[in-house]
């Protein structure tokens, strides 16, 4: 086999934060610790350059750490991953490969940028869920 002979129709261009914000509230959290996670998936337009089509996932997440009425911690992160597929691809099979398989490769950056970064900042570093897309996507055509 010779080495660029695997060609995949779906492919991963850039990946990185757009935004991120970290408020360290009180440091004296609680024994237990339960996160609050709201996530928010979006998908850009599809683009046409030369043979290729393109798009953006991106995932933004807010993390809250809250006892009772007391906030600890608030953490906003905004993860982004550009895709690419020849325009042979149908419109349709590229979106499900950025749904079902886009959304969750980023989601491993975001994990592990957000435990490298909690770690950097001399906290319990937070773990970022593990995310069922397919629950998600299911719910947001659910919803129109």
């Amino acid at each position: 086999m010779e080495n660029n002979s695997v060609k995949s129709e779906f492919e991963i261009g850039k990946c990185s934060v757009k935004e991120f914000n970290i408020d360290i509230i009180n440091r004296n959290f609680p024994k237990e610790k339960k996160y609050d996670f709201e996530l928010k998936v979006g998908i850009s337009d599809i683009q046409i350059i030369d043979e290729y089509q393109y798009t953006n996932i991106f995932l933004a997440c807010n993390i809250m750490l809250k006892n009772k009425e007391k906030e600890f911690l608030k953490i906003y992160i905004k993860y982004m991953g550009e895709f690419r597929a020849s325009v042979n691809l149908e419109k349709d099979k590229f979106l499900d490969y950025c749904k079902y398989n886009g959304a969750p490769i980023i989601s491993q950056n975001l994990r592990a940028y957000l435990k490298a970064v909690t770690a950097l900042s001399e906290i319990e570093p937070v773990d970022f869920p593990t995310i069922n897309f397919n629950n998600v996507f299911r719910e947001e055509n659910q919803e129109r």
